[in-house]
């Protein structure tokens, strides 16, 4: 559903991986920062921006057709 978000309704990565994230964002916050978790959670965010990134692109070529 989230990526139907972003490539649809044009949700941007941000909080597209705030949305899928919640629940280890929550915990992280509530329990303290585990270094293995944020180096995964910085991991998901860099794809998440990638993904966001292509389908903007495709995007624009569909405009020049």
């Amino acid at each position: 559903m989230i990526a139907l978000a972003v490539a649809v309704d044009g949700m941007d990565a941000d909080e597209a991986f705030r949305s899928a994230n919640c629940d280890e964002l929550y915990q992280s916050e509530k329990w303290g920062r585990d270094p293995e978790a944020q180096a995964r959670l910085q991991k998901r965010a860099e794809e998440f921006g990638t993904a966001a990134n292509f389908l903007e692109l495709l995007g624009e070529r569909d405009h020049k057709r």
